[in-house]
């Protein structure tokens, strides 16, 4: 699991676009097969399809994602059922519940999942990883073959290597390997009559983990939270990129005043903020035990929540600003989507490192809500 993690963890270092980028959003996105989006795509919805051509990257976040349109560039999706056959350019990243991989990739696979299926006909130019509880390779790949799982079969036709850690490994009766075989698990590989290795067969035995032999089911159900907290965070990062980029280009003006407003007066700021936060929720909870101020303390509440939210996603923009200025050693870059990109990717980042990484993202978050109460307090007495 560890390689699951390692995996998933580089969906959060996507590439930033210098070029037109399009952002998209609801419940659900649809690209006609006779529409093109020229540069990158970036949509997050519960249903997203993507049967159209997509000149660039395409990163899609959602419930339910379909691509069966070519995509040009890179492929990043995340969710519970992906289906990918449409034909991509350079690599193709896939985390979720459910996979099934199709068409042609000009560059890398890596896929982490419950259930990965590859294909017969899919056809990978370079190297293949995957990572699942039961994986089916039916596929073609020109490069190695790195695998992870409990059931694992190969039926397709491996040119470089495989090697992996499996729970229980079967070759089929048309699987072709041009390299070697080197497996480690508590089981021998199951190598059915047909199947051709070129190379040599190296299998180590790995005894199970002793909580694994007394609680299998406590093992599925730590593999399905580590998914789904990987899975989570990639929707969130997504999520957070979407809204900055959306932001920054719909309220560009009102974006670098909110920034500017948080680097000038960022102590007093974070007083604020701070002194918000803490304090709010306790005035809601007792207006709600009263009774009187149940209406009032739920419109705070998702008054609050909807702040919050805003503050996440600008600290994201001012963290991207700062560190353009820190690179250009000037103060003249804009909270534009370029600066959301590269903040909410720091971010993100930032999130996942304990304690340090979380207090400097606390930090930044109340000082931009403490800027926010402030500003819109100004509007408010100003348009008395």
């Amino acid at each position: 699991m560890k390689k699951l993690i390692l995996i998933s963890s580089l969906f959060l270092l996507l590439p930033f676009a210098a070029g037109a980028a399009t952002f998209k959003g609801g419940e659900s996105y649809n690209l006609a097969k006779d529409q093109v989006v020229e540069g990158n795509l970036y949509v997050g919805a519960a249903g997203v399809t993507l049967g159209g051509t997509v000149q660039g990257d395409a990163i899609a976040a959602g419930g339910n994602l379909t691509v069966t349109g070519p995509v040009t560039e890179d492929l990043t999706l995340t969710g519970g059922s992906i289906v990918a056959l449409g034909d991509v350019g350079d690599d193709v990243r896939v985390v979720g519940g459910n996979i099934t991989i199709g068409g042609t990739a000009g560059g890398e696979l890596l896929a982490a999942g419950g259930m990965i299926n590859v294909l017969r006909g899919a056809v990978i130019k370079e190297g293949v990883t995957l990572a699942g509880g039961t994986v089916i390779f039916d596929g073609t790949t020109e490069g190695d073959l790195l695998v992870y799982g409990e059931e694992v079969q190969v039926l397709g036709t491996v040119k470089g290597n495989i090697k992996g850690e499996v729970t229980r490994l079967t070759l089929g009766e048309n699987a072709v390997v041009g390299g070697s075989l080197s497996y480690s698990g508590p089981n021998a590989a199951t190598i059915k009559q047909g199947a051709s290795i070129a190379g040599a067969v190296d299998y180590t035995f790995k005894a199970r983990n002793p909580h694994q032999e007394k609680g299998p089911e406590l093992k599925g159900l730590a593999k399905f939270l580590k998914g789904f907290f990987l899975g989570m965070m990639l929707i969130k990062y997504l999520s957070l990129l979407l809204a900055g980029a959306l932001l920054t280009l719909w309220f560009t003006r009102k974006s670098n005043v909110l920034v500017e407003r948080t680097r000038k007066n960022f102590g007093l700021d974070l007083l604020l903020g701070f002194a918000v936060m803490m304090l709010a929720p306790v005035a809601f909870v007792m207006l709600l035990l009263t009774g009187v101020g149940s209406l009032l303390a739920a419109l705070g509440f998702a008054l609050m929540t909807a702040l919050c939210m805003i503050a996440t996603v600008y600290a994201g923009v001012m963290l991207g600003v700062l560190a353009r200025d820190l690179v250009a050693k000037k103060k003249d870059a804009p909270a534009d989507w370029k600066s959301a990109l590269l903040g909410v990717t720091l971010l993100t980042l930032l999130m996942v490192i304990p304690l340090i990484g979380w207090l400097a993202v606390a930090i930044l978050v109340m000082a931009v809500f403490g800027s926010l109460i402030r500003l819109a307090y100004d509007g408010f007495w100003l348009a008395r």
